[in-house]
């Protein structure tokens, strides 16, 4: 999960564990991005492993920035790669008040999906003092996700890419007392046993990192909403907790045991993901309906997957 504080930490960790044969289209895409945030104030990268029923997803790397630059590759690069047309404006007229921009790459089940989000500024209506303005949520950033061809990074074709378009909310949940949080998280009533589930290892997350928090720990609430979809879920802000992935592997166990999933994936998953300081913890019903869980790192440009020395940025083109 995205947020301001992205940070490079540890010189010696253990390689993320990317999975083997990386869709051209996937570096093609990071190739994009990079050039698009030239000029541009870098606010960090971020890598995360998306945990559900059908398997584990570890392919996922976003970049920060600050959009002070020039903003004309910036305000091109949704229609370089095919969003369709509503969402491109909204993208590019949303620029002029966005805090931050994030661009993301991801393979996994879906195939490749290219992801752009915008930040706002927290409104001083919840920053700002008293119960009554701390209690009112806002509307933190937006994304928009969409697939890309796995081979060039080129727009999926016709009516099927764009109505696999997924736009998500995501709502900054303030937290007058972090704890209220947890037993808000644990007191989840109703809904899917699965998803249940993992927002109890969400809860349990809070509740560790809150016990050993580091000073300056500060954390947050960001439920995700989309339109149309079942998707339904809550991210926990844990930076500056030094909360790691190999605390939850307890929860991680259970929960890989409910899915069915192979305790040797989970094993191998954890040896480069489980000494990492944790960023953010999303948990919830994710797009298809099922329990999902997500853990998020900082990244630094050695923990990135070696390119081909041939990829070169996406080309452009139109949505077909």
């Amino acid at each position: 999960m995205a947020g301001a504080d992205l940070r490079r930490r540890g010189a010696d960790l253990p390689p993320w564990p990317w999975p083997p044969g990386l869709a051209p289209g996937w570096h093609a895409l990071w190739a994009l991005f990079a050039e698009a945030a030239q000029g541009h104030e870098p606010t960090g990268f971020e890598m995360s492993c998306r945990l559900a029923p059908a398997g584990a997803e570890s392919a996922r790397l976003l970049r920060g920035l600050a959009p002070t630059g020039p903003r004309a590759a910036l305000a091109a690069l949704p229609s370089r790669l095919g969003l369709p047309e509503a969402a491109a404006q909204a993208f590019t007229a949303g620029l002029a008040d966005g805090h931050q921009v994030f661009l993301s790459v991801e393979q996994g089940r879906a195939g490749l999906v290219a992801k752009l989000y915008l930040e706002w500024p927290v409104p001083v209506a919840v920053a700002g003092p008293g119960a009554e303005a701390r209690a009112r949520p806002a509307l933190q950033m937006r994304g928009w996700k969409w697939p890309l061809d796995p081979h060039t990074a080129r727009p999926v074709p016709g009516a099927e890419g764009a109505a696999r378009l997924r736009t998500t909310d995501y709502w900054r949940w303030p937290l007058a007392r972090p704890e209220a949080a947890v037993a808000l998280l644990h007191g989840v009533r109703g809904g899917a046993d699965d998803v249940r589930a993992t927002l109890a290892c969400a809860a349990a997350a809070l509740e560790r990192a809150l016990a050993r928090a580091r000073p300056g720990f500060d954390t947050a609430l960001l439920l995700a909403h989309e339109e149309g979809s079942p998707r339904a879920s809550c991210a926990v802000r844990l930076h500056d907790s030094g909360l790691r992935a190999d605390d939850l592997r307890h929860e991680l166990a259970l929960l890989a045991g409910r899915w069915g999933l192979d305790r040797g994936l989970l094993d191998k998953l954890l040896a480069g993901i489980g000494p990492r300081e944790l960023g953010w913890l999303a948990a919830g019903a994710g797009p298809d309906g099922q329990g999902f869980l997500t853990l998020y790192a900082d990244a630094r440009p050695q923990d990135f997957p070696l390119a081909p020395c041939s990829v070169q940025a996406a080309p452009a083109a139109p949505y077909q």
